[in-house]
């Protein structure tokens, strides 16, 4: 916020949060007879039957695949309702370090979320880049980062299990892993909204509706849209950048096929349209001084005082094309004492976006990100009680293809004047790869009341990486036929 402006310092007193709670309230005073605010629980879920047996104040976690009072867990887990997200303003996996002590999130220049856990974390710009913090969403693992955009829209619950996690549940993840349990369809029609306002008009809308179809069936469709304008400033023209443009949405489906077998389809993605954040330059420092260009020389640096400046180059656009979905089923068989679960999803990503790294009106360190991830999964396991001994056993598979193409854009940098001076027209340089990854996973636990639990595992991976065997001559040859 800059102070001497009158409008930071209207925003100052009217913030995002302040504005969220009134509207909130007015949505709520709007729809109280008739809808409950959203974020609250929503019908019958696997908890259930241990929520009504438990005392006031206590929570109920399925951090271990079955559902338990979080004081009766022998690992350590946070765990917060949808309401306190809403009321802590977390709108994204990266807000969650406001709830959780240990937890940082940073996102890399081209977009790649990096979460921490208890210090322990990876740092990775590339799009097949994975985390030691495992994100999963209703017991679907998302194995990239980039997937979890959309994990935020109307959540009942999230829960953070601190430490390495187990090959079962958890991704054999050394920092932790965190769980997002969305709302579940509810037995009666229901519906809700929730709104925000703030600064650079940041509008965030999400609602939904839920309720039965027929006896056997119920459903819930959520959606979301978050936009805002630009809030960059170039220092080296009138132009702007900044502009937030999210839209995500989920469909929930229920079936009881019968009183033993039940189906749960889950349908969701994201579209992100939104402009990359540009950087700001404040000294410049060639690696080559005999090589410079007269346009790295002429560029415009950014002085140190205001967040809001930064510049890009003035012909081209800065912005994201990226699109997420995944289809799920989840099959519950009950045997008794026993249920036998399966689990299968498909998530596809797709990526094409322009970021300026030079953080300058120049085009010296440009580059467009290009690619996808296609992922399929399948989990099976048996889990129940005998006595005192609660078991978990089971076995996953999950095959992956990744395709990562970068573009360098370095027209205007002293790499491109070197190379120009031995004739050779210099202007983009193109780095690619392409990965296929099978997974398998096997784990059991064995649990004894009330708590001691012996967890066993094993985890075969084997990947493949197909790149073309002159790479350095085809970078070369993409690089000079311009």
């Amino acid at each position: 916020m800059e102070y001497g402006d009158p409008e930071g310092i209207l925003m100052a007193v009217c913030s995002q949060h302040t504005k969220r709670i009134l509207l909130a309230g007015l949505s709520l005073a709007a729809l109280m007879k008739v809808i409950p605010a959203i974020g609250q629980t929503a019908g019958a879920d696997p908890a259930s039957q241990v929520r009504e047996s438990a005392g006031i104040g206590d929570i109920v976690v399925t951090a271990q695949r079955r559902s338990e009072k979080l004081n009766d867990v022998g690992i350590s887990v946070v765990a917060a309702s949808g309401d306190a997200l809403l009321a802590k303003g977390v709108s994204s996996t990266a807000d969650l370090a406001k709830l959780v002590p240990g937890l940082t999130a940073t996102e890399t220049p081209y977009g790649t979320p990096v979460l921490t856990l208890r210090g322990v974390g990876f740092y990775e710009s590339s799009l097949a880049g994975s985390s030691p913090v495992a994100a999963y969403v209703d017991e679907i693992p998302l194995p990239y980062t980039r997937m979890a955009a959309g994990t935020s829209l109307d959540i009942q619950r999230i829960e953070v299990l601190k430490g390495p996690q187990g090959t079962l549940y958890g991704q054999n993840s050394t920092g932790g892993a965190i769980n997002f349990i969305a709302n579940k369809p509810t037995d009666e029609i229901k519906a809700g909204f929730d709104a925000s306002l703030g600064r650079f008009m940041d509008t965030d809308v999400q609602g939904f509706v839920s309720g039965p179809l027929g006896d056997s069936a119920r459903a819930r469709l959520a959606l979301r849209t978050h936009q805002s304008g630009d809030w960059q400033k170039s220092v080296s023209r009138e132009d702007t950048m900044g502009a937030t443009r999210v839209t995500m949405g989920r469909f929930l489906l229920d079936v009881d096929a019968s009183d033993a077998l039940t189906f749960e389809l889950n349908l969701n993605g994201f579209i992100d349209r939104s402009d990359t954040q540009a950087l700001a330059a404040a000294s410049f420092s060639p690696n080559d001084p005999t090589s410079v260009q007269p346009a790295e020389l002429a560029a415009v640096l950014t002085s140190p005082g205001s967040n809001r400046l930064a510049d890009w180059g003035a012909n081209r656009e800065y912005r994201r094309n990226n699109w997420y979905y995944q289809a799920a089923l989840k099959t519950t068989y009950s045997l008794g004492g026993a249920d036998l679960i399966a689990i299968t999803a498909y998530q596809h990503f797709k990526q094409d976006q322009t970021t300026d790294a030079d953080g300058t009106n120049a085009e010296a360190a440009d580059s467009n990100q290009s690619g996808y991830i296609k992922s399929f999964s399948q989990e099976l396991r048996l889990q129940g009680e005998a006595g005192p001994i609660k078991y978990v056993v089971g076995a996953n598979y999950s095959h992956d293809t990744i395709f990562d193409d970068t573009l360098y854009i370095v027209a205007d940098g002293s790499q491109a004047n070197g190379l120009r001076a031995q004739g050779l027209n210099f202007r983009y340089a193109r780095t690619y790869t392409k990965q296929k990854a099978d997974t398998y996973q096997r784990g059991d636990e064995v649990g004894f009341q009330p708590g001691l639990s012996a967890p066993s595992g094993v985890k075969t991976m084997r990947s493949m990486a197909l790149s073309p065997s002159n790479s350095a001559t085809r970078a070369m040859t993409s690089a000079t036929s311009v």
